[in-house]
């Protein structure tokens, strides 16, 4: 996967144009959510889940650092303590927060000098867990929530959800955007 997401870039870096250029950075950000998945699970003492707090961190920092945004934007995360799940939840997971992050980092702050991220995620009844990821940024147009086929975006984030056997609800205002995702693993926890 690392090798495909290294493909992805240097092709992107001989691309003029730029919407093509973007669809093969973003591309290259997927591939790269998922390599972060397996080599974590390859790090791990076991092989079939992954600590979810420490992926989101190394995710979050990687996002970061890739948008060069750094000194502008700070995050926060609040994840259940020794949360881990099996690579089968990962995946999905791991997409769907790759999408969340790198649209907040490319569009919630035009235009600010900088905004706040926060990220939980905890256990609630029935095996299920709840998401909760927002932004204090410009917040999300209405037209941008709906999934028109416009953008792949908010259509992977809403397959990525139902994947997740889960549910989402979306608010966007002038003060940020929330969105509340709640979801069962496909797997058992670890």
């Amino acid at each position: 996967l690392q090798v495909i997401a290294s493909l992805l870039r240097l092709q992107a870096a001989a691309i003029s144009d730029e919407r093509l250029q973007h669809a093969f950075d973003q591309s290259q950000s997927r591939v790269t959510s998922m390599a972060l998945i397996h080599e974590k699970l390859y790090q791990g003492d076991e092989l079939s889940t992954l600590d979810v707090g420490l992926y989101i961190e190394e995710l979050f920092a990687e996002l970061v650092r890739v948008n060069n945004v750094a000194d502008r934007i700070h995050y926060r995360t609040h994840i259940e303590k020794d949360l881990s799940f099996g690579l089968q939840t990962m995946v999905p997971l791991g997409l769907l927060l790759n999408e969340l992050i790198t649209n907040t980092l490319k569009h919630a702050f035009r235009g600010r000098d900088g905004g706040q991220v926060k990220l939980t995620i905890s256990s609630v009844k029935d095996g299920a867990f709840t998401l909760i990821y927002t932004d204090d940024g410009v917040g999300i147009p209405l037209e941008k929530m709906q999934a028109t086929g416009d953008t792949l975006g908010v259509s992977l984030i809403e397959g990525l959800v139902e994947q997740l056997n889960g549910r989402m609800t979306v608010e966007g205002t002038s003060k940020g955007t929330n969105y509340h995702i709640r979801f069962k693993p496909l797997r058992p926890i670890g």
